[in-house]
């Protein structure tokens, strides 16, 4: 990609462009804003303005890569997180004036920005806006690093800087300014102890220059400068006289240099991965089912579970509980613009609708036109859409959607529906490469979008297969949910269900040994394709206060099969998966519509004594079966049969969205004829400010 890096004179956006040139990048312009005429300190929201007159000299001690400025004449006037919508006065407009004349004036054009954030949500929302807007890719490859190995890394690989500005937690403006980040290494990580200063500066401690790099044909030289006081521990660095050096680059190119210097590229940051040495999984257990007890007592048909007033005609469903969760069920149809028109125009008679959706579950006969589809899918949500797992199954039409939303009744800001949407390439987890944002949470429950294996730096699969697919994709998981639930302490064990979609039964028995340790109901589930042509794609749901509690396991006889029960209960939320197992060498009745739906019944009954009911509550409920085990015609009988089951008015007791989906096999080794997927849905509870 061609791409221009957006330069404050900074150690972090030297150190971004540098980064990106280690990932095979071509530094083709460079960018930056400057203050008003006579400003050296603007104290901006977005942007640094101490020592940003002096980027010109970065510019010409790089060589030959054209320079373009803007002034900058807008203020601060959106300062909310998020930034939808253009304001003509506000400062972020002046990057996008400024990016737009780079992308109209280099020769050969601009694919992509390069962006130092490490932590500021508040800037990359921002950049990435003004990206997105101008059809570029936002590269941020120091987001969310750890700030200790990020400083040790930039001055291992020759990035030097000085401060020019400082402010407090322990630092002096006489004592500190023009001091450079190697003489002040060990100076930092005593202040972080003392003070929990942040070691690069993302508190707003301080801010660099940097005088040379790899990035740089001479070094940068400063003759004078004049120190100016703020308040007692706060104050700047004017940078009023600088000079070049020469340095000797033994004829080496810019690309050169950062290689030579050690700068790590996209493939460093998953070595932890590539090397795992994984063993095999062991064969999956033989179930004898002669040993096991007879299943409580089962409704025959999954509509006596419901109330009379409850049943519906076949077809697409929306279920709304009084707690404000609401599920949109069964919708399918020729398109994906059609079946979320007519979701749409449901959801209204509600009082509902799409801007509320959490979580999208969508199965397509064919990812052969999966960009087709996204672009008629992306029309229907705005700004932070909800998580997403797309894959292609044996279904019968195009494409089949399940929505899960939340609505909080009250149409104002205080929404408890958080959204986690990076749309900036980084080492840290993939960009979302598609129409969907990451995370959602509402309250103590966060859904998370389909996540495949992918090297955050390149979004390539990974090498390695299913197990190393499956190991990077619940690192990027674990990555998710320490940002979203603010913690680091053993995220996965936050984790209350795990769906792992995979290309074929080799492929999810391969990926079982990436999976170890898991200690919530997983399930795999053999499609016919996944996006990427990936060998696995995990689906999750978490709860803030899943760790605390531990997975309990059943298992019981159904005429003749095994019925598997994996439970997560906790309080105002709980997860089940029940899996249908054959017996080798044991009589079992033949699959038929009654057996699943009696299997279905096992499941809801399951949990439903597991939780507390109440009349807010509603289930999710999904059937999957694995089409080709069943014999002719039952396939569409079960299908027809629980979506007739679904909920559509209210009543006492909870509710059941319910829906079934055909896939190719079911379970590691594709041991499994159905299984059923239960979450429980209550009302929120938010913590008040």
């Amino acid at each position: 990609m061609r791409v221009v890096g957006l330069l404050s004179g900074g150690k972090d956006s030297c150190y971004a462009l540098m980064q990106c040139i280690a990932a095979g990048h071509k530094a083709v312009a460079l960018a930056t804003l400057l203050p008003a005429p006579g400003i050296e300190e603007s104290n901006s929201h977005m942007y640094q303005s101490v020592g940003v007159n002096n980027v010109w000299r970065i510019a010409k001690a790089m060589g030959s890569i054209p320079i373009y400025t803007r002034t900058i004449e807008g203020k601060s006037v959106n300062t909310a997180a998020n930034y939808t919508q253009p304001i003509a006065d506000d400062e972020v407009e002046d990057l996008y004036a400024l990016l737009k004349s780079v992308k109209e004036g280099v020769e050969g054009g601009v694919d992509g920005v390069s962006v130092g954030a490490i932590l500021s949500d508040y800037q990359r929302v921002r950049v990435e806006n003004v990206c997105v807007r101008l059809g570029l890719v936002c590269y941020s490859y120091l987001w969310q690093r750890e700030q200790k190995e990020l400083l040790s890394e930039m001055l291992k690989c020759d990035v030097e800087a000085v401060l020019i500005k400082v402010a407090g937690a322990g630092l002096l403006p006489e004592q500190h300014c023009g001091q450079t980040l190697q003489q002040l290494h060990p100076t930092l990580l005593q202040l972080n102890s003392k003070f929990d200063l942040h070691v690069c500066g993302e508190g707003g401690e301080f801010e660099t220059f940097t005088t040379d790099c790899p990035l740089y044909e001479k070094r940068i030289q400063i003759d004078r400068n004049r120190l100016v006081k703020e308040t007692g521990d706060v104050g700047y660095m004017v940078l009023e006289q600088l000079s070049f050096q020469d340095k000797q680059l033994h004829g080496k190119s810019m690309e050169e240099r950062v290689v030579a210097a050690g700068v790590p590229g996209p493939l460093h940051f998953v070595e932890e991965i590539l090397r795992l040495e994984l063993s095999e999984a062991p064969a999956a257990d033989v179930v004898d089912v002669a040993t096991l007890s007879e299943a409580p007592v089962v409704q025959s048909n999954i509509n006596k579970l419901l109330r009379p007033d409850q049943r519906s005609s076949s077809g697409p469903c929306v279920v709304v509980s009084a707690g404000g969760w609401w599920v949109a069920s069964s919708y399918a149809g020729s398109c994906v613009d059609e079946v979320l028109r007519q979701m749409t125009d449901d959801l209204a008679t509600h009082g509902l609708s799409l801007a509320e959706a959490c979580e999208v579950r969508a199965f397509v006969r064919s990812l052969a036109t999966y960009a087709q589809f996204n672009a008629a899918y992306k029309k229907h949500f705005g700004h932070n859409p909800p998580v997403r797992a797309c894959v292609q199954s044996c279904i019968s039409s195009e494409c089949q959607l399940e929505v899960l939303g939340y609505s909080h009744g009250e149409k104002t800001d205080s929404s408890p529906r958080q959204v986690l949407h990076v749309q900036s390439v980084s080492h840290w987890a993939p960009a979302n490469i598609g129409p969907y944002s990451q995370a959602v949470k509402v309250g103590s429950h966060v859904s998370l979008a389909g996540m495949i294996g992918l090297v955050g730096g390149t979004l390539d699969v990974i090498e390695g297969g299913g197990a190393k697919q499956a190991a990077l994709a619940l690192r990027h998981i674990d990555r998710l949910l320490c940002c979203v639930f603010k913690t680091s302490d053993t995220p996965r064990n936050l984790l209350l269900q795990v769906i792992c979609y995979s290309k074929s039964v080799e492929a999810s028995h391969c990926s079982e040994p990436g999976l170890q340790g898991l200690r919530c109901p997983l399930l795999h589930v053999v499609v016919q394709r996944l996006p990427k042509d990936a060998d696995i794609e995990l689906h999750c749901a978490a709860n803030a206060l899943a760790a605390s509690y531990q997975l309990s396991t059943k298992q019981y006889s159904l005429k003749g099969w095994a019925v598997s029960l994996q439970c997560m209960a906790i309080p105002r939320a709980a997860a089940l998966i029940a899996t249908l197992d054959g017996a080798e060498g044991h009589p079992s009745e033949p699959v038929c519509v009654e057996l699943l739906l009696d299997f279905l019944g096992v499941a809801v009954n399951e949990i439903m004594t597991s939780v507390s009911s109440n009349s807010t509550e509603l289930l999710s409920v999904t059937l999957y079966f694995a089409a080709a085990r069943l014999p002719g015609g039952v396939a569409d009988a079960v299908a027809a049969a629980v979506t007739s089951a679904n909920a559509t008015s209210s009543c006492d007791g909870p509710r059941l969205a319910l829906s079934a989906v055909p896939v190719t096999a079911i379970g590691s080794h594709g041991q499994s004829v159905a299984a059923v997927v239960i979450n429980t849905l209550t009302p929120v509870v938010v913590a008040s400010a």
